[in-house]
């Protein structure tokens, strides 16, 4: 069938490298359930149409081949190919809200920097040794000890691996699958909004063995605390002995942060996962550290920090959307960079991307400078206190 090009390369650009990089078994989702020589063993987008995506796919022989995928509905590119997934995952019987659940126990839970609350836990089940910037999307809710003794089972069922998804819950993702097909843009987007309206970004901040088992089971989460936010109350209210619930997980690939020189970028969102980079910085090369903040007392987050010898902490000041300049100025000083990685403001983030792809050469997974929470508009201002998408803020 007929391929148009995209006309917003930049637009193209970013949704390839987010799928790519942070999207990947949702991609092996996808070419399981359209392609014809499925099961593959990996997939990766190798370029986006206006009439659909094309994706590179390896088989279990390793066999590589093209899928292409039309779209099914009208919409911005994210919708078309997050309904794909959708469908996909409703066709092949997994859940539209996630089915990696882990219970974690509250073990304390303190202030690390004037901004920042640090929850350690106690996971049921080993926890990623390569803990930087692994993400958890937490539910905002807790379980007292006193309210626990009938939960033991579903626990064991959920680490086990052996919950299954009913008739009701099914046909309940086939209707959303339909009302997502059907809805208009702005409503389709609001739709999926409340499915995770209850679910909190954070960062696994570390990963250490248990001093009686040796098994990788206690960590923490490190949340950056700010107005009186529904993650907010919720931080505040945990008590060791509370009981945590995740619902999905997201792993972090820095692989390219190896070799060469790189920069690091974060405003307060990303500390946890800079810092988890820096621990476990691989490279002979140390990174320069490009650190926004609203108050100076947050520096002291990185005090505790182990850092690779000569790494260069630089840190900004900023008021509420204003990220992307102090960035952009040190940046033009830089005549050549091999990598970069950030979280910060969707739209700050972007505008810094986009000038390490044009001006710095900077492709692909080596520019992972990405979205860790999204300012919502009032009128021409917008607020970093209210937010949609939330990875370490509250």
């Amino acid at each position: 069938m007929k391929r148009t090009a995209i006309n917003n390369i930049d637009e193209k650009l970013d949704i390839i490298g987010h799928l790519n990089n942070e999207h990947s078994d949702d991609l092996l989702v996808i070419a399981n359930y359209y392609g014809t020589q499925s099961p593959y063993q990996h997939t990766q987008v190798q370029d986006i149409y206006e009439e659909g995506v094309l994706l590179h796919v390896v088989t279990m022989n390793g066999i590589a081949d093209e899928v292409f995928i039309e779209f099914s509905i009208k919409g911005t590119l994210e919708e078309r190919i997050l309904y794909l997934a959708f469908y996909a995952m409703t066709k092949q019987g997994l859940s539209l809200t996630g089915n990696k659940h882990k219970f974690f126990e509250v073990v304390q839970s303190r202030r690390v920097s004037k901004h920042m609350q640090r929850i350690e836990i106690k996971s049921a089940v080993p926890l990623p040794t390569y803990y930087a910037g692994y993400t958890y999307g937490f539910l905002l809710r807790r379980i007292e000890p006193s309210k626990q003794s009938h939960l033991q089972a579903k626990v064991q069922q959920f680490t086990n691996g052996t919950v299954s998804r009913g008739f009701f819950k099914r046909r309940l993702d086939a209707f959303l699958i339909w009302l997502l097909r059907v809805m208009s843009s702005k409503r389709r987007m609001q739709l999926i909004e409340s499915m995770n309206r209850s679910l909190r970004l954070y960062t696994l901040r570390f990963a250490k063995a248990d001093n009686d088992t040796g098994a990788v089971t206690h960590g923490a989460v490190d949340v950056y605390l700010h107005d009186n936010s529904a993650g907010n109350q919720w931080v505040h209210a945990l008590k060791p002995g509370d009981m945590i619930l995740s619902r999905t997980e997201v792993p972090e690939r820095h692989e390219y942060l190896q070799t060469g020189r790189n920069v690091l970028i974060g405003d307060e969102s990303a500390y946890p996962a800079i810092a988890g980079i820096l621990e476990l910085w691989q490279n002979p090369i140390p990174p320069t550290v490009l650190i926004l903040l609203r108050d100076n007392a947050d520096k002291a987050y990185f005090d505790e920090v182990s850092k690779p010898a000569a790494t260069e902490m630089i840190f900004f000041t900023y008021e509420a959307n204003q990220q992307a300049a102090p960035i952009l100025d040190y940046l033009k000083t830089i005549n050549a960079l091999d990598g970069a990685w950030g979280g910060l403001e969707r739209e700050e983030a972007k505008q810094i991307r986009h000038y390490l792809r044009h001006h710095l050469q900077l492709e692909g997974a080596r520019n992972h400078v990405k979205a860790y929470w999204l300012a919502k508009d009032e009128g021409k201002k917008s607020s970093m206190l209210k937010v949609k998408e939330k990875r370490c803020l509250s």
